[in-house]
């Protein structure tokens, strides 16, 4: 038992020093432009939903510090592997010798053909000239993305006028979320890996008053490219959720954002023409053949109770009752400051939700899925938060009762995920995939 022990912490120690030196490193980098930011957003308007200030956001970092140490240390244990690792580390070493376009079949995909993108692969093969341990590098890699993911829906939470208390719940709630750790209990890196683009960009889109200038459409362009070159199911939904998102800010301001259309337009053409012409014919024949033919007996061929479940499990039930508050709340927020026309600032939320209804609906008619509820986390844990937070404001007693409430979410789902990694705990799949 002592020599396994002493046998395991060699290859432990390591790892956990690269992920004290990452950790110290992002925050080296990154936090001083973050107090900057939040700095000059509070001067130029303090009106407006900040960041909470300065001292705020170093307790946010923390915690997101916190997020990032429990996914890492976790995936960094040395008999955790994720279900698809290995599948995951030979298209990585399939890009690094070259090979650009993968294709192989998908159960996501009514088992048809699919595309899988080099986009995760390309981001993180320059680690590889640091190591030849390809799968920490993966895992390690994205477990930092994910944990960083819970940072950026507090400042989610804040920007949707969600107070102090209501940032760090957003926070903790990811932090410990099961379907944030169910797809790094499988290893679905390449979702991870384009999911991780959805928080910054409902940021930027939710700045300058829901009008956003040049320089925020050539920003959005790019994370959306980052996007649709990471995985399809990832690009069916941000081509779905900015598409409604353009439709939406046209109607509400009654004027064309020329910058973001043609961005949105432009990048959605280089991807198609040097990715996924690739897999046109193979996924209209299949679509033709299997998907458009099967199941007209039923009326929702896709129904099945692993969908509530998955529903239930990544949002919980709690998240769930406080959703329908939390929602009313941000539009009533938003509707005060923007003198009845909330749906001008809110624009990308909306078409968020809009999406999750409509690919909700193609996986009912069609039994085709994407994973749209993993889409929707950090704007739902988000508003779920932001309810939490008004009932918290209330007093001492409610904000204790809150915080209970947040932790009994939170705890199991965190002792499941340090069963999964460092013992023989199974996490559910039916949040991703159902």
């Amino acid at each position: 038992m002592l020599a396994s022990e002493l046998l395991l912490a060699h290859a432990f120690m390591p790892r956990l020093a690269v992920a004290a030196l990452a950790m110290a490193l992002l925050t080296w980098l990154a936090l001083p432009q973050l107090e900057r930011a939040a700095a000059a957003e509070e001067a130029r308007d303090p009106s407006a939903p900040h960041w909470g200030g300065v001292r705020e956001l170093r307790v946010l970092w923390a915690l997101g510090l916190a997020a990032i140490a429990l996914r890492m240390a976790a995936v960094f244990y040395p008999t955790f592997e994720g279900q698809d690792l290995g599948r995951n580390v030979n298209r990585l070493l399939m890009t690094i010798s070259g090979q650009l376009v993968i294709i192989a079949p998908s159960g996501e995909f009514a088992s048809g053909l699919t595309i899988y993108p080099p986009g995760p692969y390309l981001g993180l093969m320059p680690l590889g000239v640091l190591t030849d341990q390809y799968g920490p590098i993966l895992q390690g890699s994205l477990a930092l993305m994910d944990g960083l993911t819970a940072f950026l829906v507090a400042l989610l939470a804040r920007r949707l006028g969600g107070g102090r208390e209501a940032a760090r719940m957003a926070l903790v709630l990811y932090a410990g979320n099961i379907a944030a750790f169910g797809a790094m209990a499988y290893s679905f890196s390449a979702q991870i890996y384009g999911q991780w683009f959805t928080a910054p960009m409902l940021l930027l889109l939710l700045a300058n008053g829901g009008w956003p200038r040049p320089r925020t459409w050539l920003l959005v362009s790019l994370l959306l490219a980052f996007q649709l070159l990471s995985h399809i199911g990832v690009a069916f939904l941000a081509v779905g959720w900015l598409g409604l998102t353009l439709v939406l800010l046209t109607l509400a301001w009654r004027r064309v954002p020329w910058w973001g259309w043609a961005g949105f337009a432009l990048t959605c053409a280089l991807a198609f023409a040097l990715l996924y012409i690739f897999i046109l014919d193979e996924t209209l024949a299949h679509a033709q053949n299997s998907v458009l033919s099967s199941g007209r007996d039923t009326l929702f061929p896709g129904f099945r109770m692993l969908l509530v479940n998955g529903l239930r499990l990544g949002y919980s039930d709690i998240g769930l009752a406080l959703l329908p508050l939390g929602l009313l709340l941000i539009w009533r927020r938003f509707g005060a400051a923007a003198q009845g026309t909330p749906l001008r600032q809110l624009a990308a939320p909306v078409g968020a939700l809009l999406t999750l209804l409509f690919y909700l609906m193609v996986d009912l008619l069609l039994n085709v899925q994407v994973r749209y509820f993993y889409f929707a986390l950090p704007l739902v844990l988000a508003a779920i938060a932001v309810a939490l937070g008004a009932i918290a404001a209330r007093g001492r007693v409610a904000r204790l009762a809150t915080w209970a409430l947040t932790i009994a979410v939170v705890a199991p789902q965190v002792a499941l995920w340090l069963s999964a990694t460092l013992a023989e705990g199974k996490i559910s799949m039916t949040p991703l995939t159902h």
